[in-house]
C-alpha cells in the first residue's frame, strides 16, 4: 500500500524487473515473447513471466527501439497508470452516483458545504 499512497517506493525486485523491461523497450535485450511467456505457461520460469502481458502491451504501444530516457519515461508513466488503477479500485467512495452521494454525506457530516452551495 505504500506505493499506492503516492510514495512510489518500489521493492528492489520490481526496480530490477523494470530495468529489464526498459532493456526490451530499447532493444538492448531482444524481445522474445515466447521466451518470456506471453501469458502462457511456457515461459513461467522467466524472471519477467508475471509481466508478460504487460510487456506485450508496452511493446505494442512503444516498440523496441526507444531511447533509454524515453523508455524510462514510458515505464514511469505505465507504473503510474497501474498505481492510479489500484487507488481507483481501492477507494472508499466509488466513482459512481452512489459513491458521490456517500462522499457528499461524509463531507456534510464533517462540516463542509458541497461545492456550489450558498
Amino acid at each position: 500500500m505504500i506505493e499506492v499512497m503516492g510514495l512510489a517506493v518500489l521493492p528492489g525486485r520490481l526496480d530490477a524487473e523494470l530495468s529489464q523491461i526498459a532493456a526490451l523497450l530499447t532493444g538492448e535485450t531482444a524481445y522474445d515473447p515466447a521466451a518470456i511467456g506471453g501469458g502462457h505457461d511456457d515461459g513461467a520460469s522467466h524472471p519477467l513471466a508475471k509481466h508478460a502481458d504487460w510487456i506485450a502491451e508496452l511493446v505494442a504501444a512503444h516498440g523496441t527501439a526507444m531511447a533509454p530516457q524515453a523508455a524510462k519515461a514510458a515505464l514511469q508513466a505505465a507504473v503510474g497508470d497501474k498505481f492510479h488503477a489500484v487507488l481507483r479500485d481501492a477507494g472508499v467512495f466509488k466513482q459512481d452516483a452512489a459513491g458521490r452521494a456517500a462522499f457528499g454525506r461524509f463531507l456534510a457530516a464533517a462540516g463542509f458545504e458541497p461545492v456550489g452551495a450558498e
